[in-house]
């Protein structure tokens, strides 16, 4: 960066990072093409969800709009070439589709967890606030509420945990944790849930935690000199992140399409699929050379 980049008085903020949003989806738009058929397809489905009042259509629709949701905003940060945001928004993505996986395979189970994490985040904050002098000072009025709330998730769970037993002729001693392994391990031997969950580890060690590895992105080594650098993400860093948002998505989709529309969209998905794996390879043959 120049003394004279407005980049590098307002980093992303400027106009000079606005300026090459149009430039970015020049250059990548095949891939904003993906994208924006993709986007088309997802809304129509939210917009033509089966209209059944039910606990199973309910919780899809609401993870779909949560996955579409966080795709286009994942799109808005490519297109403005942010690093590592982009990547955790991905990840917000791969754990809606393990959460998703997870609600079509075993809807008794991630029920079963969604209440599990609910009752333990009420308790858990209850106890931070009650063993902290400071917190206790300042919330004590609403202990009792808490209280109250977390006595009732409790019941609540209890009442689920019998009826999954009782529904799934299952007995089950420790509710797993509602965390993407958990929902993972629903599917673990898809062999595309495989791939999504090693692209989750990945980036959760390389742009969703501090880290080594994400604190090194911020280093740029030279011959003479290693410097810290703030700066927007390079051609091969973009590509990796429409990669990752692209094969996640597209596998949403489908399964979604499976489950609720009868594969009514399955020869689009499809098609954009293998599009999308063919400009993946060419990437894969320009990296090479």
């Amino acid at each position: 960066m120049n003394e004279c980049s407005t980049f590098q008085k307002e980093g992303f903020l400027s106009q000079e990072s606005i300026n090459k949003v149009s430039m970015t989806m020049e250059v990548e738009k095949d891939a904003f093409s993906i994208i924006n058929s993709l986007n088309i397809i997802s809304m129509s489905m939210l917009n033509n969800f089966p209209r059944e009042i039910c606990l199973t259509n309910i919780v899809a629709n609401t993870l779909l709009i949560r996955a579409t949701q966080s795709f286009q905003a994942s799109t808005i940060l490519i297109q403005n070439r942010f690093s590592s945001d982009i990547f955790h928004i991905i990840r917000t993505i791969q754990e809606t589709y393990f959460a998703i996986t997870a609600h079509i395979k075993d809807e008794h189970l991630f029920k079963l967890m969604c209440w599990q994490d609910e009752y333990s985040f009420k308790d858990a904050t209850l106890k931070l606030l009650k063993t902290n002098p400071q917190l206790l000072k300042n919330y004590e009025k609403i202990i009792p509420e808490a209280e109250k709330k977390a006595s009732t998730r409790r019941r609540e769970r209890e009442f689920e945990k019998r009826k999954f037993e009782k529904e799934s002729k299952r007995e089950i001693n420790k509710i797993p944790q509602l965390t993407a392994y958990e929902l993972f391990k629903i599917n673990k031997e898809n062999p595309t849930a495989q791939r999504i969950y090693a692209d989750y580890r990945l980036i959760c060690n390389m742009y969703g935690h501090v880290s080594i590895n994400s604190m090194l992105i911020h280093f740029e080594k030279t011959k003479d000199i290693t410097i810290l650098k703030f700066n927007s993400c390079g051609t091969k860093e973009l590509h990796h992140a429409i990669t990752y948002l692209l094969s996640v998505f597209i596998n949403i989709l489908a399964e979604v399409d499976i489950k609720f529309f009868e594969e009514s969209h399955k020869t689009e998905i499809n098609a954009l699929s293998e599009t999308a794996f063919s400009m993946f390879e060419e990437w894969q043959t320009i990296k090479k050379g």
